[in-house]
């Protein structure tokens, strides 16, 4: 008892450890931009437009780690905040479930016309009215239980959190060029990642210690605290100065901002773009919430892993995805292709998926060891995490480079990019529901995916030869 208490005040030390130093790097990374831009200037009075642009990125992670990790300290207990809400008010579970299916539909049909959004107004002014809001959202589910206002609230999420994840987008986009582009996207999902895992953990400790209505409250202080950050160091960057494509003029000659679908069949004439919005976008959707957030804790529950090995066991994920997200990326950017890296992606994933089916399966090559079968899964959750670093940040690089982006404008192809991503979060859960059904539980459904995602990856590469042709 007395080992089992002290292992557990260990990985509790290291975890709050961790978070601070993820906190404190975000700043550091801000100080050393800082420091290399006063030395350019005070050696040749001219600065590259390379450390230009990485100065501006590195100016606004602080900003986006911050409102990411207070956004993340509401995810331990968010979903049973409103479940408590939905039956206190003598409402059934059921209807609680509806507030996620609404921001999910929200958050979907939102996504294009965001892009649209960026491609005619000021960033700046758009980080501000999103801050704002989100701050007022989390102010106000701290201070109420009422189930219909925190419902409005979930809504109100599904057209904020779009718009402003656009802008941070657009702000990147801005300030990187062709051939770093990935690398300066590589920073921002560094960023929002290391604040995931610091929010959700101090989320959980905070929840239990000051309450969840406090929690949520010190949330919409911490993001309103950034308005004041926006205000004074962020650049006033306006979308119409920058040259975006056919579409973005016509949206200025006719300020309109809805899709224009007759435009748009430009994609279906651009193989590389559509390849990559269907080969990697969605199973990437479909690899962090069918398989990462929703079917791993049910297997692990079932196989009676306790939920604190859980939390830890997947943080080895996120582990792997820091230790090649950013060199996998600049890496890319050098290559001037991000295709092989992408393919190669997409076959580590499913080698991944491979390794983590053995929790259940060690017992097919006359093994019967419960223990090597968390090695199995451990390893492959380390493996698919190295995998995703080929994946996210070199796909939406190549998706702002490519011909499409040009003609439809980056912003909004980014957003095309994106909605086929949110397409596998939502598919990926109710296709992995199906499989563990059919399978009872057992983790040969990540068998079954891993073959589906070595299939993505062929037809991927028989795209890229059909382009060849």
């Amino acid at each position: 008892m007395m080992l089992k208490f002290s292992l557990q005040n260990l990985s509790t030390i290291f975890f709050f450890s961790l978070a601070i130093i993820l906190i404190c790097k975000t700043f550091y990374n801000l100080l050393a931009a800082f420091k290399q831009k006063k030395t350019l200037l005070k050696t040749n009075n001219l600065i590259s437009s390379k450390a230009e642009s990485l100065f501006r990125v590195e100016l606004i992670r602080p900003l986006i780690f911050i409102k990411y990790f207070a956004a993340c300290l509401a995810i331990p207990f968010l979903s049973q905040y409103i479940l408590n809400a939905a039956l206190k008010f003598g409402l059934s579970s059921e209807i609680a479930s509806i507030a996620y299916v609404s921001y999910q539909v929200i958050f979907m049909l939102m996504i294009v016309p965001s892009g649209y959004i960026m491609e005619i107004g000021s960033i700046k002014r758009l980080l501000l009215i999103t801050f704002a809001l989100e701050a007022l959202i989390y102010i106000t589910l701290g201070l109420t239980s009422n189930f219909w206002i925190i419902f409005c609230m979930q809504i109100m999420f599904g057209i904020v959190i779009p718009l402003s994840s656009s802008a941070e987008y657009a702000y990147i986009i801005a300030f990187s060029a062709n051939d770093n582009r990935s690398e300066m996207l590589a920073l921002y999902s560094n960023t929002t990642k290391g604040a995931m895992i610091s929010g959700i953990f101090l989320g959980g400790i905070l929840a239990s210690r000051i309450g969840e209505h406090h929690t949520l409250l010190l949330s919409g202080i911490l993001i309103s605290t950034c308005l004041l950050y926006i205000i004074f160091l962020i650049s006033n960057i306006d979308c119409k100065a920058i040259n975006c494509g056919t579409i973005q003029k016509e949206i200025k000659e006719k300020s309109n901002i809805s899709l224009h679908f007759k435009d748009l069949i430009v994609i279906l004439k651009d193989y590389n773009f559509l390849k990559i919005i269907l080969f990697v976008a969605f199973p990437i959707g479909i690899l962090r919430d069918g398989i990462f957030l929703y079917s791993l804790p049910i297997i692990l529950t079932r196989n009676h892993i306790a939920h604190s090995v859980i939390g830890k066991i997947m943080v080895l994920f996120s582990i792997g995805f820091f230790m090649t997200n950013k060199f996998i990326s600049k890496k890319a950017d050098q290559a001037k292709t991000e295709s092989s890296f992408l393919f190669f992606g997409l076959i580590g994933s499913a080698f991944a998926l491979f390794l983590i089916s053995g929790l259940n399966l060690t017992h097919l090559f006359g093994i019967e060891n419960h223990q090597l079968g968390l090695y199995f899964l451990s390893i492959g959750l380390l493996v698919l995490g190295l995998f995703r670093g080929f994946l996210l940040s070199p796909s939406m690089g190549s998706i702002s480079k490519s011909k499409t982006a040009s003609i439809i404008g980056k912003n909004v192809a980014i957003s095309i990019y994106r909605l086929c991503e949110v397409s596998g979060k939502i598919i990926g859960p109710i296709l992995i529901a199906l499989l563990l059904a059919y399978s009872n539980f057992s983790s040969i459904t990540f068998m079954i995916i891993g073959g589906l995602i070595f299939v993505f990856a062929l037809l991927f590469q028989a795209f890229s030869v059909f382009k060849q042709m």
